[in-house]
C-alpha cells in the first residue's frame, strides 16, 4: 500500500482517493473508515449489498453483531446492513460517542435517553426510537465514565 498527503494552497478540507483493484475488500473497509472519520457510516439496505447508503452518525442507533457482518439500527427504527464486522467498526468509531455495550452491541451514546440500574450491576440503556439496549456487567462501569456517573 502507497499513501500519499499533498498540500494544495487554496484547498478546503479534505479529499481522498482510494485506488485500487476490482474487488479489493481492503479498499472497501479503508473507505468505510475514513468515511466514519468525516461522522458519516456506510451501510447497505440488504445483505446483498446492492443499494448503498452513506448516512450521518448522529442517525444511528446502535449496532449489532449478526453472523459475519453487522446489523445498523437507525434511529427511525429502519435497518441497514454493514459488511464490516462488529469489532471493525467499534475501532473505526473509537473517537466518537458510539461504545460497546455487550459483546454483542455498540450504542451511539448521543442517542441515550433514560438510563436504568438492573439486577446484576447491568444497565438498560432507553434510546431514541422506543428500543432499549441492555449494557452487560462487563461494560457498565466504562459506559458509566463516558456518560458521567460515577460509581
Amino acid at each position: 500500500m502507497r499513501v500519499r498527503v499533498i498540500q494544495r494552497e487554496g484547498q478546503h478540507g479534505i479529499e481522498v482517493t482510494v485506488l485500487c483493484a476490482p474487488g479489493d475488500q481492503r479498499a472497501e473497509r479503508l473507505a468505510d473508515r475514513l468515511r466514519t472519520a468525516g461522522g458519516r457510516l456506510t451501510a447497505y439496505v440488504s445483505q446483498t449489498g446492492t443499494e448503498r447508503r452513506v448516512v450521518p452518525l448522529a442517525s444511528v442507533s446502535s449496532i449489532r453483531s449478526d453472523a459475519d457482518h453487522a446489523l445498523v439500527r437507525m434511529v427511525d427504527g429502519s435497518m441497514l446492513h454493514s459488511a464490516s464486522r462488529l469489532f471493525e467498526l467499534e475501532a473505526a468509531l473509537q473517537q466518537t460517542e458510539f461504545a460497546r455495550v455487550s459483546r454483542q452491541e455498540i450504542v451511539n451514546l448521543d442517542n441515550v435517553q433514560t438510563i436504568r440500574p438492573e439486577f446484576g450491576s447491568r444497565l438498560v440503556l432507553g434510546l431514541k426510537g422506543g428500543r432499549e439496549a441492555v449494557v452487560s456487567r462487563n461494560y457498565a462501569s466504562q459506559v458509566k465514565s463516558r456518560i458521567g456517573i460515577a460509581g
